[in-house]
């Protein structure tokens, strides 16, 4: 991510480890327009609707795969 201005989509499905790179994001993350994340469980997304507040919303979700959006 280092060097990049934007980030137009980044999946992520790293089985149950998204919630541990996620919270480590706040020197990129405001640089994706839209974020693919497949959530293993509740309490991952709850912990990145909360996080990403002002930055990245939930617009979608497809199976167990949440969309978040820039705005």
């Amino acid at each position: 991510m280092e060097g990049a201005n934007q980030i137009d989509i980044l999946k992520m499905d790293i089985e149950k480890s998204e919630e541990i790179v996620l919270r480590s994001c706040g020197d990129w993350i405001g640089k994706i327009e839209m974020l693919l994340v497949e959530f293993h469980g509740e309490r991952g997304l709850a912990w990145a609707r909360r996080s990403f507040e002002g930055i990245l919303r939930q617009s979608a979700s497809v199976g167990q795969t949440s969309v978040f959006v820039k705005g």
